[in-house]
């Protein structure tokens, strides 16, 4: 289902797509990853390098934030 959105003619709907999966992969992690079985392996693999990349980025600036209060 995900995987024909991914690769729409109008990029910035794959774009979309990938940016709402990252997000909801980053929210509900490893029970997510059945949902994603329609991906193919290299899209499967972009999503959980974004969300890897987003979730180091949230870590850190909450570590910042904690650390200034």
């Amino acid at each position: 289902m995900y995987s024909c959105l991914l690769i729409h003619c109008a990029g910035i709907v794959g774009q979309t797509v990938v940016f709402c999966l990252v997000e909801i992969y980053i929210v509900l992690g490893k029970p997510f990853a059945p949902y994603l079985g329609s991906l193919s392996s290299t899209q499967l693999r972009l999503v959980t390098i974004y969300a890897n990349c987003i979730s180091q980025v949230y870590f850190h600036l909450s570590a910042t934030v904690l650390c200034q209060v």
